[in-house]
Formats: C-alpha cells, structure tokens, sequence
C-alpha cells in the first residue's frame, strides 16, 4: 500500500522537476541539483605532494556565471505551464541536456544531443517552408529524412537559414563520428557543436530568443514564441 504522504512526495518532486526544466529552457541556466557543477574547481584534485611547498591543490579554475532572474510574468508562465501539464518542446529539452552534458565534460552526449536537436528543428523549418522549395526537393521530404538530408534540401533550395550549411553539416560530421565511428570528441568539437545547435534554435526554433550568448548556449533571453504548441505570450516573453 503506497501512503498518502509517499504520494504527495512523488507529486511534489515530479513539480518541483517540471518547474525547473522550464526554468532552465527559458533562462539557458543549469539548475540540476543532483549533478551540480561547481563555480571553482581544484586544479589535480586528491593528488598528494609529500613536499610542504606543494601540499595543496596545484590551482583552482574559477568560473563567473551570470544569473538571469525570472520576472513575475515570466515565472506566472512557468508555473501556468507546468499546471497544465505542457513540457517543453522536444529541441530546447535536447538543447538544455547538451549543454549540461558539455558542462560535464560529457563530450560525445553533448554532440549527439545538440545534432539531434538541431535535426527537429531544422527539420520542422524545411517543412514548414515546403511551399517555397523547387519540387524536386520537396519530393524528398519523407518520414525517413534526416540531418543530412535537410541540410541538401535546405541548400540546393536557397533556403535562408541564419546558420550556415557548412556549419550546419560540420555539427552532421560530428554527430556521426561520435555516434557511429567512435570517435572521441574533443573540448572544441563539442563547444563547437553546442554553439551551433544554440544558433540555430535561437532564430528558428519554437521559442526565439535574442541578446548576448554565453560560450555555452547560456544566459539566452527570450524573444518570442514561435509557436502556438509553446502558447501563453506567455513565457513573459519581450518582441526582440
């Protein structure tokens, strides 16, 4: 027999989870409390130096987060939301765990996160602008297209994108080496990656954003929604 208390302590976690997703896809922070990373971190860490002079950390690598405060409207949004059960669209929760996982230096997650979200959202756009494509393109529109394919489409057809398609088919490359080759993605690589996926999402995805970025897709303010799934003119957010 589950106790009510058990329940209510479920509830409230599965709340407190979803308030804090919508949080960290509206504001590009990382508020996982489970897996924190550290503002200041010890340069070789539990090594030992028999030497007085060197017992101690070598160093330490210190790092400055801005802190971007929700207005009132903006977290009325959230909690409006996450009451109605809304999630977040499937791209910003794959921009949300590559960027966590970079900070991490989980490299290749990163990478294949941030192509797969990018795929998404690269995808809906060709489609929504199939009426603009040359015939031979949209014929190649299936439920079976992917990355690679959407990025030919999209440059064989002209289409506008605010990211370009080498940069776009260079995250393509990544995302293949890391998932299907093995390979093991560097610091840069993955970097690389992420500001790509950011870029992208930032002007074509389902929640716009605009303003300065951090090197690591965070800090982003938002612009507009760019759907009505997203709903609520809501997400407090301001016409950039």
């Amino acid at each position: 027999m589950v106790h009510p208390e058990h329940q209510l302590a479920a509830y409230i976690n599965k709340w407190f989870n979803d308030v804090r997703t919508w949080a960290e896809i509206m504001t590009g922070q990382d508020l996982d409390p489970n897996h924190r990373v550290y503002d200041a971190e010890s340069v070789g860490a539990g090594l030992t130096f028999i030497e007085p002079p060197h017992d101690g950390a070598l160093g330490f690598t210190i790092t400055t987060p801005r802190v971007l405060p929700l207005r009132k409207q903006e977290w009325a949004a959230i909690l409006r939301l996450v009451r109605d059960g809304k999630e977040p669209p499937l791209e910003e929760l794959l921009s949300r765990d590559a960027r966590a996982a970079y900070r991490r230096d989980a490299y290749r997650r990163a990478i294949i996160d941030a192509a797969t979200a990018l795929e998404i959202a690269l995808g809906r756009h060709v489609r929504n602008h199939a009426g603009q494509l040359p015939e031979s393109q949209r014929g190649r529109i299936n439920e079976r297209t992917a990355l690679g394919d959407y990025i030919a489409i999209a440059e064989q057809s002209g289409l506008q994108l605010a990211v370009s398609v080498d940069q776009l088919r260079r995250l393509k490359n990544l995302r293949n080496d890391a998932a299907h080759r093995g390979a093991t993605p560097s610091q840069l690589e993955a970097s690389t990656a992420v500001k790509v996926m950011t870029d992208f999402l930032g002007a074509h995805g389902l929640i716009r954003r605009a303003g300065e970025r951090e090197p690591d897709g965070g800090e982003l303010v938002l612009a507009s929604s760019g759907s009505a799934e997203v709903d609520d003119t809501q997400l407090g957010a301001t016409g950039s």
